[in-house]
């Protein structure tokens, strides 16, 4: 899983430079807006098909790409996702 939430940052900040993202990297030292935050969250919702909380929506509530990967990982196993069945 850590692979592809880097990849997907990777991909939002459509990294020009020669910046290493590694678990440890903090988010704010990332080319990070808002614009290019929401296309991260975006990705995130549906490669891993969940949904960021409100309050999540911010960067600032991320400290580091670990961070982001352990709350992508709790909402994968959240009670309320495990428990969703699709009623036809």
């Amino acid at each position: 899983m850590d692979e592809k939430v880097i990849n997907i940052i990777s991909q939002a900040i459509a990294q020009e430079s020669d910046i290493v993202i590694t678990v440890d990297t903090l988010l704010s030292d990332l080319p990070f807006d808002s614009i290019k935050f929401i296309k991260m969250v975006v990705a995130l919702e549906s490669e891993f098909d969940f949904e960021f909380d409100d309050e999540k929506l911010l960067y600032t509530q991320f400290q580091t790409v670990k961070s982001l990967i352990d709350y992508v990982d709790s909402q994968l196993n959240s009670p309320n996702k495990q428990n969703m069945q699709i009623t036809v």
